[in-house]
């Protein structure tokens, strides 16, 4: 009678480059997100009590992503990737945020290079997350910035060359961009409520640096132009604001030397989230030309977002952007608007498009709507009509001068009534009406069309 396989004490039965290869195939089924990162670490250990051998090969998934953590836990990991380099060279991911709650006297410890060495040379880290934040020396105005020395050690480490792909920043004050240029290894940038020194040639600055990045996401911060300068293969950017997108002092912003290359020729892909600033009284390009200047140096971009509230929105007709083939458009007026101003900046917009390329339009709209007598409303009424008309003929593109190529479109319009007295046209029969005429007119077989119109209403009440 045979005896039944197993991986007791005797040994495995098969090598552990298999047992690696299966459970390296299984950490790969969890998602790329921090939930998956979750799961995925306890499902190893669940593996790692198997065997000794499962063990070895659990703890390298196990210690794939760290987080430091504060108190005596942090000082523990440093100690064990300092008797264990095997398993520290597992590490691919740190992530500093668990440090803001750090307290003093666990800081005090951490700041001797001694202890936190093993920490701050790990060799083959990919992804590093980490922020500005201090510890301030009781009785003096002493400043310890320890993320910001263990960023320093990864972006130019002391031995070898930097092995960072993904790098995400936050809260970080009067950065020098210099530090970010010297890394050729990077793919991906994070960028989150970030400032940087003013860039100043110098003998030490990178001289016609090309970095591989493929990726920058900038949120709330100036992008600083020698770092745009710097990224010809840049694939993807995004912008999101909760104000503006560029400020008045990124004087360096458009300065390029007429008749010169394109900035950014491999950008396929510009996202735009921006939230106006209550001065503003021209269109979001006018008022910050820094928009348009990106627009004008992207002839390769295929897909573009544009998401714009509380502002004018800027103008989207660029006629070197001959490959864009997905155009997403999410706006919302600043102000409440009157009877014969709805729809008016969408229908503008669309009025303004030739792209014979494009496949893909979304539409998304909100506009909130106010009317106080009935002379309001026989205005609403008619320009509702109007304006659902001239929408549907505008995304219909039935004669093909501005749309030749689509291929699907939709629509989402949201729109809000304040009202003061009785209204003449119930919401429910003011959408009925808008979705039947938007879909009559866009209609015909040329290309898939969904449409989501909702009607909301409010009594407006005067104190």
């Amino acid at each position: 009678m045979s005896r039944p396989t197993s991986i007791s004490s005797e040994g495995p039965v098969f090598p552990a480059e298999i047992f690696a290869e299966i459970i390296g195939q299984l950490a790969d089924l969890f998602p790329n997100d921090a939930q998956g990162h979750s799961d995925r670490k306890q499902e190893m250990k669940k593996l790692a009590v198997v065997s000794h051998t499962m063990c070895a090969i659990a703890r390298t998934h196990i210690f794939e992503c760290i987080e430091l953590t504060p108190g005596d836990r942090f000082l523990d990991l440093a100690d064990f990737f300092q008797k264990n380099p095997t398993i520290a060279s597992a590490v691919r991911h740190i992530d500093t945020g668990c440090l803001w709650g750090m307290k003093p006297i666990s800081m005090k410890k951490v700041i001797s290079r001694r202890d936190i060495a093993s920490l701050l040379e790990l060799k083959h880290v990919k992804s590093l997350r980490t922020g500005h934040f201090t510890y301030r020396v009781p009785d003096t105005n002493t400043r310890i910035p320890f993320p910001q020395r263990l960023l320093d050690n990864y972006l130019a480490p002391t031995t070898g060359t930097s092995s960072l792909r993904h790098l995400f920043l936050m809260c970080l004050k009067e950065f020098d961009c210099n530090k970010i240029l010297l890394v050729q290894s990077l793919e991906s940038i994070y960028l989150h409520t970030c400032t940087f020194t003013p860039h100043k040639s110098s003998a030490s600055s990178p001289v016609n640096t090309k970095l591989r990045l493929k990726s920058l996401v900038a949120c709330n911060t100036t992008i600083p132009f020698a770092l745009l300068q710097s990224c010809p293969s840049l694939e993807h950017l995004k912008i999101v604001q909760t104000r503006i997108a560029f400020s008045h002092e990124n004087v360096n912003m458009g300065s390029q030397v007429p008749g010169s290359p394109p900035l950014l020729p491999s950008l396929k892909r510009l996202e735009f989230d921006c939230c106006g600033d209550e001065g503003i009284n021209a269109s979001y390009d006018t008022e910050y030309p820094q928009f348009r200047f990106l627009m004008g140096n992207a002839p390769a971009l295929e897909e573009l977002s544009v998401k714009v509230s509380h502002v004018l929105g800027p103008s989207l007709s660029y006629p070197n952007h001959s490959q864009l083939r997905r155009l997403n458009i999410d706006c919302s007026p600043r102000y409440v608007q009157s009877a014969n101003q709805i729809l008016e900046e969408p229908i503008q917009l669309l009025s303004s498009l030739q792209i014979p390329q494009l496949e893909t339009l979304t539409l998304k709209t909100y506009i909130m709507v106010s009317t106080s007598n009935s002379e309001d409303e026989e205005r609403l009424q008619q320009r509702m009509r109007d304006s659902a008309h001239q929408l549907g003929q505008l995304i219909g593109d039935h004669d093909r001068t501005r749309f030749p190529s689509l291929k699907s479109s939709s629509l989402v319009l949201s729109m809000g009534r304040l009202h003061k007295g009785q209204m003449t046209l119930s919401c429910e029969d003011m959408k009925r009406e808008m979705d039947t005429t938007i879909n009559d007119l866009v209609g015909g077989g040329r290309f898939q069309f969904t449409s989501e119109v909702n009607v909301t209403c409010t009594p407006y009440y005067r104190a």
